[in-house]
């Protein structure tokens, strides 16, 4: 296995020391730090993992690190920065749906797992029809598997399940998601900052792997 030498620990403690103090005078004085030690690991991270989790999925993945700056325009919180450091790592085959391994270092907490946040238009028909068929009833397993393992999933957006279908359909619960995602919330580990960084994210994804392999494997 690949080495790698984890993220740093300053880069952590620069995000809980930005909860307190997010505001732009003090972010720009501690602009090479967020750079040295919180974008930089995080981007080496991503690479590797890219090349991982190729090798583990069986084909090419890619990666993103989202950006540190809010999108403030619609929002009455007009705090500037994000407090967490938040990537994904989706998968590009074209003729898949393509969900994603994410991760989210927050001050109090970490939280990795898988899925699509929400589906387009396609895929959440593609979602729809799979649940009516035989291959929508091997989800019941993949959410108990991966329940058993300590992953949570959300609950439903819709209150009623979409017509067309029965309103007391077997997975009528699934009907009524807009999109599909299991996680693992944690305190920050230690893991993440020393040599076990790629083996404790490679272990939690590939616990997570059966609703990955179920979604990329949904009939579009």
């Amino acid at each position: 296995m690949m080495t790698f030498s984890g993220l740093s620990l300053d880069g952590w403690h620069f995000l809980c020391e930005l909860q307190a103090h997010n505001d732009r005078s003090w972010f720009q004085q501690q602009q090479q730090r967020y750079k040295k030690h919180l974008q930089a690991p995080a981007l080496s991270l991503v690479e590797t993992l890219e090349s991982a989790l190729t090798t583990m999925i069986g084909h090419e993945m890619n990666g993103k690190v989202f950006r540190i700056h809010r999108d403030v325009r619609f929002s009455k919180d007009k705090t500037p920065y994000n407090t967490h450091l938040r990537f994904a790592i989706k998968s590009s085959a074209s003729d898949r749906c393509n969900p994603a391994f994410f991760f989210s270092l927050e001050p109090e907490r970490c939280v990795l797992g898988t899925g699509i946040f929400e589906f387009d238009k396609n895929q959440l028909l593609a979602f729809r029809r799979a649940l009516d068929t035989p291959y929508g009833a091997q989800m019941d397993h993949v959410v108990e598997e991966t329940k058993a393992k300590g992953f949570d999933y959300y609950e439903p957006d819709l209150k009623r399940v979409p017509s067309g279908f029965a309103s007391d359909h077997p997975r009528g619960h699934w009907l009524r998601c807009k999109g599909l995602s299991c996680w693992r919330s944690m305190p920050v580990a230690e893991e993440l900052f020393d040599d076990r960084c790629l083996a404790f994210f490679l272990t939690h994804y590939q616990d997570a792997r059966p609703l990955f392999d179920w979604l990329e494997g949904m009939p579009l």
